[in-house]
Parts: structure tokens; sequence; C-alpha cells
């Protein structure tokens, strides 16, 4: 992408400048601000023939591998001070420097800087013909005053956060300057510093604060005192997290010793029994090795009373008249027991009921196929 070689231009040409409200954004949107000390327009055949070393000695002091490629926009400013000090430090005419600058960006803006540039046999004349121009249209597309005006209110409101120390938040407020174009001095970098930083630091900081100090060394300053109120902090954390921890114990000591938790058992009820010699239930083996709980206490007014002549001990069924529940307790052998309990209902019960014992309320029929059966818990 060079013009036709040997051409001289006709003179400098000086783009109209960007107007701005705020007076101090007028210098850093000025591309006069960026000019070269050499203002030579003139760009020859040996010039393009040394150009590539040129370039060069430019990437060494613009720095290895810092292209650019638009983001964050504000960086603009930043890509445009490095580029103009390289060029200055290798005698680099604003000619030369026309055709270097899209060297060092990247993708996708170094695509957008070769679409306007003129093209090598004249076929496009671009959009820009000049190294002012070039910066010019740079500072429009990526820098404007509003987006600048909130990056400046938000340097000014900078405040060091609970997560870094002194050091990182005197590297924030750096790099906020650089968004905000290098507007504020070092000056007030350290004023900035000295209000933003922990309060613990501030009244040390504020009194070794001297025009001569630089921001690194005031931060410096500032660390020390920092680590030293953190130490203290965490201090006093490690000392009342072991009183809470004695206190603690001591009231557990003192508190009185609760008594032993003894589940409940399940209540009961006095209903009826089954006889050996009972005609209904001829036949039916009674469970030999099952030994029977006594009637506990409990019983409701409404539940079904032991008949008369039936010996407790041979209760196998017991009915709660409240929620027909069956409820007992049998040991299969000494010493175990295996808590029951059968829901009297159309899908559970027990196998074998005496009438008598049923609540006067419940509706029993004959035994035959086509009468509906109460199943216990195994079907």
């Amino acid at each position: 992408n060079y013009l036709g070689h040997g051409r001289d231009f006709s003179g400098r040409v000086v783009p109209e400048k960007i107007e701005t409200q705020n007076p101090l954004f007028r210098s850093i949107f000025d591309c006069e601000s960026y000019a070269l000390a050499n203002k030579s327009v003139r760009y020859t055949r040996e010039q393009a023939h040394t150009l590539g070393r040129l370039k060069k000695d430019v990437t060494h002091s613009f720095g290895p591998r810092s292209e650019w490629n638009g983001e964050p926009p504000l960086l603009v400013f930043q890509f445009l001070r490095k580029f103009c000090k390289a060029c200055d430090d290798n005698d680099v005419s604003e000619a030369e420097a026309f055709y270097m600058l899209q060297d060092f960006t990247r993708d996708p803006l170094r695509t957008e800087v070769m679409a306007i540039m003129p093209s090598r046999h004249g076929g496009n004349p671009g959009e820009v013909t000049c190294y002012l121009q070039l910066i010019n249209w740079l500072l429009r597309l990526h820098a404007d005053e509003e987006t600048l005006a909130l990056q400046v209110e938000e340097f000014s409101k900078a405040t060091q956060q609970a997560s870094e120390d002194e050091r990182a938040f005197a590297t924030r407020l750096r790099h906020l300057n650089v968004l905000c174009g290098f507007i504020h001095s070092e000056a007030m970098l350290k004023s900035r510093f000295v209000e933003g930083c922990h309060k613990a630091v501030r009244s040390t900081v504020r009194e070794r604060n001297t025009p001569s100090l630089t921001l690194a060394e005031l931060a410096r300053i500032a660390q020390t005192k920092g680590d030293e109120y953190r130490w203290l902090r965490e201090e006093q954390r490690k000392a009342s997290a072991l009183e809470y921890k004695r206190l603690a114990e001591a009231s557990r000591a003192a508190r009185p010793t609760r008594p032993a938790f003894v589940p409940r058992s399940i209540p009961r009820t006095r209903v009826g029994a089954v006889q050996d010699d009972d005609p209904e239930v001829a036949g039916v083996a009674q469970p030999s090795s099952a030994k029977l709980t006594p009637t506990g206490q409990g019983v409701r007014p409404r539940d079904k009373p032991v008949p008369e002549g039936v010996d407790p001990t041979k209760l196998v069924v017991s009915l709660t008249g409240s929620n027909y529940q069956v409820a007992t307790r049998v040991w299969l052998s000494p010493g175990y027991e295996v808590a029951l309990r059968v829901i009297l209902d159309t899908g559970s019960g027990v196998s074998l009921i005496r009438k008598e014992l049923l609540p006067e309320d419940t509706e029993y029929r004959a035994v035959d196929k086509s009468t509906p059966r109460m199943y216990d818990i195994n079907g």
C-alpha cells in the first residue's frame, strides 16, 4: 500500500479538529498533539526501500507484540502516544509513519485501516491521504467526549477495594489514567491515591506525601502500613475465635445434663381375645412361640373391653375404636421384642377377628367368595 514512488505532496495537510465542550479534552482530541518531530511529507523510492529496516527499529522502541486491535476503544490515546514516541526516537517522518502505522495494528483494526488507505497504483485514492488525517480518523472511530467524561468520573471516584492492597490500587489508578488519555498529572494521581486508600493508612500517607515523592514510592509506604493493619486485624480475629470457643465450652459445661431419650412405646388397649375352644376358630393354629404383653394403660371408654372369662395372655389382636388400628407387641423369644401395628382397612388387617371385638359401627358379613375380605399385611 504505497503511493507512487517519488511522489511529493504539495504541502502538509492539517485536517479539521474535533470540537469538544470540555477544555480538558481539546488537546487529546487534537491530531496535532500526535504530530511527529519530522514533519516531512516527501516519500521517495529510497525511503520505500529502507522502510522495512526502519520499521524494525520502530518496533524495538514501540515494543514487540504490542500491536493494538482496537479494544478497548479508549486505549487509542495510549497507542498514538507510543507510536509517536517510537517514531521520534528513530527520526521517522510523517510520510513514512503514514505507511508504517498499519503494521502496528491487529485485526480487526488492521483490516479497517487498510481499507481506507490509498492503493499502490492509485486505483483507490482512499479516505485518508496523509498522516494527520489517519490520526484524526482513528480518534473519531474510537473515542468520543461522552465516553471519556464517564471514564474521568470513574477515576475521580476510585477507592481502594477490599480485595486489593495499596500497590494494586495504585496500578489501577494508572490504568484508569491511561483510559482517560493521560489528562491527569502525577500530582493528581497521588492526590486521588491518598483520598481513595483505606482510612487505616490514609493519615500516614498524607503525612509522608511530598512533591518529590513518586506514586510508586508513596504506594510502597502505604503498603507497609496496610500490611501492619491487616496483620493486626488477623490476630484480633484469631483471638476472638478462641474466646468464642472458650465461652461456648464453658456454657456447655454449665448446662444441666438432659435425660437420655426414651422412645415412646405404642399404647396398648384392651379389646378382646380368641380362645382355643371357640367353635368359630376351630382348627386355627395359635402361635405357640409368641408371648403377648399384658394389656396396657390408656384404654378409652369406647374401646372394646376384654370379655369375661378370657385369658388376657392369649390376646392376638387389639383394636381401638377411635382410629381402628391394631396395635400390640409380640416377643418371638424372650428378650427380642417385635412391635406390630396393623391398620384395620380394606387393604390390610388381621386374618381372623372375632366379631364381638369389633366396634359397634363396623359392618361385617358371612365369609364367602363374593364377600369382601380383610387382608393382613402379607396379603
